[in-house]
């Protein structure tokens, strides 16, 4: 078990401090954010909450997958956003 942990602590060590307060990232299906206006959405299915995230908001990812940062704490909820096809 601890060898998974540090695994999975492994995999994301990328994301920025200033993205992960209290652990508020996770990886989700890219299928699950649009684009919107001069941002993004993306609805979370457990809760059907929307988090828009501002274009300045959106950084590449650094494994291909699409990655949300996100908190009921900020404005907008939307944190960081992590997409392959990120400029």
């Amino acid at each position: 078990m601890k060898t998974l942990l540090v695994g999975i602590l492994l995999v994301h060590s990328w994301y920025p401090i200033e993205c992960c307060t209290d652990k508020d990232c996770r990886p989700v299906p890219c299928e699950q954010i649009e684009k919107l206006g001069d941002g993004f959405v993306w609805l979370e299915h457990s809760t059907k909450q929307k988090h828009y995230f501002p274009k300045n908001r959106l950084q590449p990812s650094q494994d291909d997958v699409c990655h949300v940062c996100v908190s009921p704490k900020t404005w907008p909820s939307g944190i960081c956003l992590f997409v392959p096809w990120a400029i």
